[in-house]
C-alpha cells in the first residue's frame, strides 16, 4: 500500500511542476500593462488589421500577414506566458486557435549564428505578442476573434540594451605581460553552453579574446596594440541577441 502511495504522490507531483508555470503567474503578469485587447474581424466581416501591421484573419480562419512571418507558440495563459520561438518554421499564414499564443515579427531582424546553426532575434526588435481568448460569432457563423496583444521588445533585461557599452578593458602598463592583466567581467544569464554565443566583430576578431565561465563572459585584450580602440561584438542568449561594444584603454589615460 505504502508503494502504490509513492508511485502515485511522485505522478502528481510530475503533473504539478508541468502545469505550474503559468498558473503561478498572476494576472498583471498574464497581461501586462500595455497589453490591448481587440475584436478583430475577419476579411469578409470587416478586414480588422492587427496594430500597425497587416496581420487579418481570413475566411478560412487563418492569422496571415505578406510582410511578417506569424509562429504559433500552442496553448498558454495569456501574453506572459508566450516565449520566443526557434524561429526555424516561418509560416505567413497560420490557424487562429483559441486559447494559442502567437509571435509575430520582421524577418529582418532574425540572425542565423554559423557556429552553432540558431536562429535569434534582435534584442531591439519589435515583436507583437498575441494570444486568442474566443471566437466572436453571430448566430451560428464565426466572424472574427477576440485577441489581446502586446507590441514590445523580445526579452526584458537578460541581454544588454542594443548599442550600449559592456565596460572598459582597463590594461596595466606596469605589467609585461598581457595574460597578466585583469578582464572585464559581464554577468551572464545561464551557465548552459548551448543557450549562449559570442561573435566578434571586424577588428575584434583580433583585438579580443574571451572565456565563458560559469554564468560570467570574461573578455581581455589580444594584445597591448590593442589599447585606445572600441570594439564591437554579438551576444546570444537562447533565441535572442544584442550588439554592444567595448573599449580597451591604458589604466593611468
Amino acid at each position: 500500500m505504502m508503494k502504490s502511495n509513492l508511485v502515485v504522490w511522485v505522478a502528481l507531483s510530475w503533473l504539478i511542476a508541468c502545469f505550474s508555470c503559468s498558473d503561478d503567474l498572476s494576472e498583471e503578469e498574464l497581461f501586462p500593462e500595455g497589453t490591448a485587447a481587440l475584436y478583430m474581424m475577419d476579411e469578409w466581416h470587416g478586414k480588422t488589421l492587427l496594430g500597425n501591421s497587416d496581420v487579418y484573419i481570413t475566411s478560412e480562419r487563418n492569422f496571415h500577414s505578406n510582410r511578417f512571418p506569424i509562429f504559433d507558440m500552442g496553448k498558454k495563459s495569456g501574453i506572459g506566458d508566450i516565449e520566443m520561438p526557434d524561429f526555424i518554421n516561418m509560416a505567413p499564414q497560420v490557424a487562429v486557435q483559441p486559447g494559442n499564443g502567437y509571435v509575430i515579427c520582421d524577418v529582418d531582424d532574425i540572425l542565423e549564428f554559423e557556429e552553432s546553426g540558431h536562429l535569434a532575434i534582435a534584442e531591439s526588435a519589435s515583436v507583437y505578442r498575441v494570444f486568442v481568448d474566443s471566437w466572436i460569432q453571430r448566430g451560428d457563423s464565426i466572424t472574427g476573434a477576440n485577441v489581446r496583444f502586446l507590441l514590445g521588445k523580445p526579452s526584458e533585461g537578460q541581454l544588454p540594451v542594443w548599442g550600449s557599452s559592456l565596460g572598459t578593458i582597463w590594461l596595466d602598463p606596469y605589467l609585461s605581460s598581457i595574460d597578466e592583466q585583469t578582464p572585464l567581467v559581464v554577468d551572464s544569464p545561464s551557465s548552459h553552453p548551448e543557450d549562449m554565443e559570442i561573435v566578434l566583430l571586424g577588428k575584434a576578431q583580433d583585438g579580443l579574446t574571451y572565456t565563458v565561465e560559469g554564468k560570467q563572459l570574461k573578455l581581455r585584450a589580444a594584445s597591448f596594440g590593442c589599447v585606445d580602440s572600441e570594439y564591437r561584438l554579438i551576444i546570444r542568449y537562447k533565441h535572442v541577441y544584442t550588439e554592444v561594444s567595448v573599449w580597451v584603454k591604458w589604466k593611468n589615460s
